[in-house]
Formats: C-alpha cells, sequence, structure tokens
C-alpha cells in the first residue's frame, strides 16, 4: 500500500491473511527522519492513520528490532496528531523523543 511520508512513493507491505505488517521506513524504532526535503509530515500523518487501524497481529519493521508488538503503530499515530494539533507536525519543529522512538521534523 501506498505510505507517503518518509518518502514520497514509500510502500508498506500488507499481508492481510495474517495479519502482518511490514513497514519498511514509515514505523521504526529510534529517531524516525522526517526533516528531509523530501518527508511531508502531514502525510506522514495519514499513511500513519491508514495503517493504524489494521487489524495487524506482527509488525516487520525496516530498521533495528523485530521484537515489536503492533500497538506501536497507534502511539506512534497518536502522538503525530497531537504533534499535529499542537502545530508542530511540520519541517523544522524539532526532535521528539517517546521512549523507545522518537521523530525528528
Amino acid at each position: 500500500m501506498h505510505t507517503p511520508g518518509h518518502s514520497p512513493r514509500h510502500l508498506c507491505f500488507w499481508e492481510k491473511e495474517k495479519g502482518y505488517l511490514f513497514t519498511n521506513d514509515l514505523v521504526y524504532i529510534d529517531i524516525l527522519f522526517a526533516y528531509y526535503p523530501s518527508t511531508d509530515p502531514q502525510a506522514y500523518l495519514t499513511s500513519l492513520k491508514k495503517v493504524a487501524s489494521l487489524p495487524v497481529t506482527k509488525v516487520f519493521l525496516g530498521h533495528h528490532s523485530l521484537d515489536i508488538q503492533p500497538e506501536i503503530l497507534s502511539r506512534i499515530c497518536t502522538e503525530f496528531n497531537k504533534l499535529n494539533t499542537a502545530g508542530n507536525l511540520h519541517h523544522g519543529s524539532g526532535i521528539f523523543r517517546y521512549g523507545d522512538w522518537g521523530i525528528w521534523l
């Protein structure tokens, strides 16, 4: 599925029968990079909403760890929503840390 934000043509792969989601660079543990000119923080939020709404049983991240629970999708989506509401979901607003992950805008 097309999930822009980290990059304009970013894709996640959804295995519906098993509930597996392969997030590539959209979601991972550590600092998510969204400060590059090619990133789009608002599109990132839209893509996070899309994947967080899926009935995911297992998440396969693009970096760092394979032992991740699907709840990370809703946690990240929730914090992106808060950043958006606070007017901080844009390039240059800084680095925000949330325990096991963060976002650099």
